[in-house]
């Protein structure tokens, strides 16, 4: 497999690493969407601060917080398995 091939629904890690500041500075704007992983829970944990997020509760804060709908800033499900149509609206979202 190339680096490139994807074919087979990724196969790895892929990291970027931003400027929080500038990214801070300009919300909402730069969210384009939550998204959840298709088959996961909707609630993640960070296993080194052992705390708990629930990406339906903060998608609806940012919503709520930045006056925006569902429909400026959706919440998802990825599918790394479907690159034809990889993101579907996350049944239940506000």
């Amino acid at each position: 497999m190339s680096f490139l091939d994807w074919s087979d629904g990724g196969s790895g890690y892929n990291e970027v690493i931003i400027n929080s500041a500038k990214y801070n500075a300009h919300l909402p704007d730069v969210v384009d969407a939550f998204f959840v992983m298709k088959g996961h829970s909707t609630t993640t944990q960070d296993d080194a601060d052992h705390i708990n997020v629930n990406v339906q509760q903060a998608h609806g804060a940012f919503l709520h917080l930045y006056n925006k709908s569902a429909l400026e800033v959706p919440l998802l499900v990825f599918d790394p398995f479907n690159w034809d149509q990889p993101f579907s609206v996350f049944e239940g979202s506000q």
